[in-house]
């Protein structure tokens, strides 16, 4: 019996370090955001904040400075070229290449940097997605359309004027009625473009950008949108500037879907981001009651099943701050959210918050 025991248990440990050696390797985390508890906000204070970067929002992928992308501005805040990258398991900020202020014609907004071969610093709200299919951040801006690949560092114009091909870009009157997010269904970007050659686009590698057969409801017309996936709906929870306030969005089906009951605190809410763990799309505004300048900011919960929103209400620590231009980002390596903080035309703060902590397997 001793010499099968140990015959069966020499196996099993061979077996079991075998197992080991396929598994992938451990992610490095952050200890003081695997730490956190549920509800709970964490200002993560790195050694160097980005620059605020006016009607410009960040956006989660994957890159060798980290997973946050941030890039855009002018309009009285910062106005170079260069892509900020955050790397939530260091907790640093560190800049893509040096930055060049528009030295390439100050006048053509739509300029191209002959040093790097980015576009001039513009608004981008929230019109950059990662496409994860090709390891590049994407994005819809004006008559372009870019590629940035984060382990290069480098732009590519795909459509539009600077583009080899000269590819088809719609183009809007209001940069700012161009919504641009990946979607899962299609595997591939999806624009929604308010005004001028207004319409649904989708981007293929091959094709460029295909209008869609439905067009938008004429209340989606000339409009700021922001949204994040729903996966259980296989839809776009989009929030807007006017009435109807939210929609349901289906890309394949072509449907929108008015939202009911959107609370008045929400209207136009521009921070919004899925828990796919917990099932439900958070959304962070300002609270518009307060007097204060720098407002708390205020979590609400979206659960797809009932399709209504619950306010969350973290503890005692909660950043201050606007709430706007696509600022929160889910991370599910850490299981928490990254907020991006604008507390001044040209300062921001960094933060997480913990929805609910991911279950161990």
């Amino acid at each position: 019996m001793r010499i099968v025991s140990s015959l069966a248990a020499g196996l099993l440990l061979a077996g079991c370090a075998a197992a080991a050696e396929e598994a992938a390797p451990a992610k490095d985390l952050n200890p003081k955001i695997t730490a956190l508890g549920d509800n709970t906000w964490l200002r993560m204070k790195p050694p160097r904040e980005p620059n605020g970067r006016n009607y410009s929002g960040a956006c989660i992928g994957d890159g060798k400075l980290g997973k946050v992308w941030y890039w855009g501005g002018g309009h009285f805040s910062y106005d170079c070229n260069d892509v900020d990258f955050y790397d939530l398991v260091t907790n640093q900020w560190t800049r893509s290449y040096q930055p060049e202020r528009n030295p390439w014609g100050a006048k053509n907004r739509w300029a191209v940097s002959p040093r790097e071969g980015s576009p001039t610093a513009r608004h981008t709200y929230q019109q950059v997605c990662w496409w994860p299919e090709r390891k590049v951040f994407f994005l819809h801006s004006g008559r372009n359309t870019w590629e940035f690949d984060p382990l290069k560092m480098k732009w590519a114009c795909v459509a539009g004027e600077h583009s080899k091909n000269k590819r088809f870009s719609p183009g809007p009157q209001g940069v700012q009625n161009v919504h641009c997010f990946y979607s899962p269904e299609f595997r591939a970007p999806v624009s929604i473009v308010s005004t001028g050659q207004r319409g649904l686009y989708v981007y293929r590698v091959e094709k460029g950008w295909t209008k869609q057969k439905t067009g938008l409801p004429q209340q989606a017309v000339w409009n700021e949108m922001y949204s994040a996936h729903v996966p259980s709906l296989k839809a776009h929870l989009i929030s807007q500037r006017k009435a109807p306030w939210m929609w349901l969005y289906n890309p394949k089906a072509e449907t929108w879907t008015p939202l009911a009951d959107v609370p008045e605190a929400l209207r136009g809410c521009q921070a919004l981001a899925a828990d796919p763990v917990s099932s439900v799309v958070l959304a962070v505004v300002p609270d518009r009651k307060e007097k204060a300048k720098l407002k708390r900011l205020r979590v609400w919960a979206f659960e797809p099943t009932t399709r209504k929103w619950v306010e969350v209400k973290p503890g005692a620590v909660v950043p201050r701050g606007w709430g706007s231009w696509a600022p929160l980002w889910y991370d599910a390596d850490h299981s928490v959210f990254f907020l991006l903080n604008r507390i001044h035309q040209s300062r921001c703060e960094t933060w997480v918050y913990r929805y609910k902590r991911a279950k161990e397997e």
